[in-house]
């Protein structure tokens, strides 16, 4: 017996409309990397860490990751998870600008917090467009996809 086919539908399916383990392991994933993150930074060894211009690179895949577990964790449908996403990136964005200003070697940057944004919103338009892709493919085209039938 072969196992079963983990393809693209199946992870459209878990983004279009994820079932509520994988709503709790995208939060509980969130929270670590949001722990990481501002312990991490607080370290002396984060000042300087990645020179520029790559450290506006890592703020929107930081970011961007975040707000796509932050999508996931919200239902991955409609504006509340596509603005609450965005909107739970840059607080966490906003917060760690301000806990920088207040560390030693280390400042606050409005265009670290913009990257942020450009993140963000990036994955997020890029999740929407596919769930939406996914949902309003004809289901008997999923279901033929599936089952190996052209």
């Amino acid at each position: 017996m072969s196992a079963p086919k983990l393809g693209t539908d199946a992870l459209l399916a878990l983004l279009a409309d994820p079932p509520a383990w994988f709503r709790a392991s995208a939060a509980v994933l969130l929270v670590v990397l949001m722990v990481g993150l501002f312990y991490g930074g607080a370290q002396p060894c984060a000042a300087g860490l990645i020179p520029p211009p790559w450290d506006k690179l890592v703020h929107m895949a930081c970011f961007g990751g975040m707000a796509g577990l932050a999508w996931v964790s919200l239902g991955g449908s409609g504006p509340i998870a596509g603005l609450g996403a965005i909107a739970a990136a840059l607080g966490i964005g906003v917060i760690d600008e301000a806990a920088q200003a207040l560390l030693p070697g280390r400042s606050s940057d409005a265009s670290d917090l913009a990257a942020d944004f450009v993140g963000a919103a990036v994955i997020v338009c890029l999740l929407w467009v596919a769930a939406n892709a996914f949902r309003t493919r004809p289901r008997s085209a999923r279901c033929r996809q599936r089952s190996g039938r052209s």
